[in-house]
């Protein structure tokens, strides 16, 4: 039985049970593979943009 991805676990977690998502991530350039914050932050965090993204968004 396969496991489910919940936005509670972290990028990490998912990429151990289902190590295809590295590929997905890489052919959008997401550095999560390398990143710290995916053995840390859950999926719902992570898919939240951060105040600079918001900053940068506003000045376009």
């Amino acid at each position: 039985m396969s496991q489910q991805v919940t936005k509670d676990m972290t990028f990490a977690q998912v990429m151990r049970m289902h190590p295809d998502v590295v590929k997905v991530l890489a052919k959008y350039n997401l550095g999560c593979v390398g990143c710290m914050g995916a053995r840390t932050n859950p999926l719902s965090r992570a898919a939240m943009p951060t105040a600079s993204m918001w900053m940068m968004w506003s000045m376009t």
